[in-house]
């Protein structure tokens, strides 16, 4: 569906943060040349959005992989979810919280007789990676020992303005400060100020693009220095690091027959390493939502 062409701006913007000049620097193109690509991307279904480091939000994510139809709690604070065909257990639903970091136990209790699986995570991460599969096992090959990068920001000192900031952003990165002002009836030097000093640190640039087809979900385990590795694969969608556990989950866009090429060359390269393919995931059924603004009083999350 994408060019090359707009594959690399892609990557561009999410190794820059989506500062539209650094990606036009990184790729020795002009700003316009960006602008134009983004432009063509959205006639094309792409989405761009804002993604917060939710530690510094005071949340934590959790990753469930439930019923479809099970009742739940605390809904609210789901940010995302999908389909998944689960090839053990049949079609479920993948859900990702983002939960007040103080509540998370009494949320995994809750969620407990009715999950196959919940995981604590540290963070999401987007690949703004341009190798190929081939190209992919190449560098598996001569690749360093590297340390996981996660986020592990400390909690930021933040009110319901930036909140607010944060979910316009969540809905379109690029909207501008000023139709924030409009849509919030908040003064423009008042959302300018906030942005500035509070939210700009705090979130990162994503896109999503509206694949019809399912993509692979898979988890690792003992997986060493895997981390910053994977995320240099233009096949992969989004890399998910356990909290607690030397473990990660990965969506992967490739074929069965690429698969197992790659989970092969993974295993020669990483000692120890297992591999579990979980299921199918279905990328169009991705939903991300807004934080719970409502949720959020005084300065603090509320269950």
């Amino acid at each position: 569906m994408l060019t090359p062409a707009q594959k690399r701006i892609l990557s561009a913007l999410v190794k820059c943060n989506g500062n539209v000049a650094q990606a036009a620097s990184l790729k020795g193109v002009t700003k316009q040349y960006v602008y134009e690509v983004i432009k063509k991307l959205r006639e094309k279904g792409v989405t761009f959005h804002a993604e917060p480091i939710y530690s510094a939000l005071g949340l934590e994510l959790v990753l469930c992989i439930r019923e479809r139809t099970a009742p739940l709690k605390n809904k609210e604070y789901i940010i995302w979810n999908a389909e998944l065909l689960h090839f053990a257990c049949g079609v479920k639903e993948l859900c990702i919280y983002a939960f007040p970091i103080e509540n998370v136990n009494m949320l995994i209790g809750d969620l407990y007789a009715q999950c196959v699986n919940i995981h604590r995570l540290y963070d999401m991460h987007q690949s703004a990676g341009e190798a190929s599969l081939h190209h992919f096992m190449d560098i598996l090959k001569t690749s360093n020992s590297e340390s996981h990068s996660v986020d592990r920001s400390t909690k930021h000192r933040i009110d319901k303005i930036d909140i607010l900031i944060i979910n316009e952003l969540m809905k379109d990165f690029f909207t501008p400060l000023r139709k924030i002002a409009e849509k919030t009836g908040i003064s423009e030097n008042t959302i300018s100020y906030h942005y500035r000093m509070h939210v700009k640190n705090i979130v990162r640039f994503r896109y999503h693009c509206p694949i019809s087809r399912w993509l692979f979900f898979l988890n690792f385990s003992r997986l060493e220095s895997l981390y910053n590795v994977l995320l240099k694969g233009a096949f992969v969608n989004y890399v998910f690091k356990v909290k607690e556990k030397d473990e990660i989950f990965t969506i992967l866009d490739l074929s069965a027959d690429e698969l197992s090429q790659l989970i092969k060359a993974l295993l020669r390269a990483s000692k120890g390493l297992e591999v579990k393919v979980i299921g199918m995931l279905n990328y169009q059924s991705i939903l991300r939502k807004p934080l719970p603004v409502s949720k959020f009083i005084n300065g603090a999350w509320i269950v």
